[in-house]
């Protein structure tokens, strides 16, 4: 398989028979039932294995346990470089720097977007202007190129930088997103 978008013929093909890992709950979790959605999966006909964290993930993928699991590039990174895994899409809006050859879920026709985010939150009634001057000294840092290299090389995230409004307004689409995904997600197993 070279591809994310070739994901739904091949379970169409297996009905019940292709494993998905993921951690219960997590990040991963929400990512598959995304991916599902928007690739016209039927949860129905996958088995989503769980396991207690991502190391374990990484093991049960070499070994064959599984057929698809979700990385980030610390976790997956070196075994993409050297091929014993294969990056099938980019999850983020635009292609990594780090794998130029590798087409955003986007470009392959699945219309979603999954990236870690941190934010900074503090105490509701915090001075406006304490909230600028750690909003102001964040910016400032994300400008370095040592530290967005750090961050993209090292931590497989992507520097962008929202503050205010802009950042709630980023929240606000991904808590819905997200959402819509949990509907289709049973807890229970």
């Amino acid at each position: 398989m070279q591809s994310a978008d070739a994901i739904a013929d091949y379970v169409s093909e297996n009905p019940g028979q292709v494993r998905f890992s993921m951690i219960p709950s997590s990040t991963d979790h929400f990512f598959w039932a995304q991916f599902f959605q928007e690739a016209g999966i039927d949860m129905a006909d996958v088995r989503l294995v769980g396991y207690p964290d991502t190391g374990e993930q990484v093991s049960a993928l070499m070994a064959e346990e599984i057929d698809f699991a979700m990385f980030n590039l610390p976790s997956g990174g070196a075994f993409f470089e050297d091929g014993t895994f294969r990056a099938l899409g980019i999850a983020h809006p635009e292609r990594l720097d780090s794998m130029p050859d590798v087409a955003t879920l986007r470009e392959q026709g699945i219309e979603m977007d999954h990236s870690t985010s941190r934010g900074i939150f503090a105490p509701k009634g915090t001075p406006q202007e304490v909230i600028d001057a750690i909003a102001d000294a964040y910016e400032q840092a994300l400008e370095n190129e040592e530290v967005q290299s750090r961050i993209e090389n090292e931590f497989g995230s992507v520097v962008r930088f929202l503050a205010g409004d802009d950042y709630q307004a980023f929240l606000d689409e991904n808590e819905a997103a997200l959402s819509a995904a949990a509907e289709n997600i049973d807890f229970q197993n």
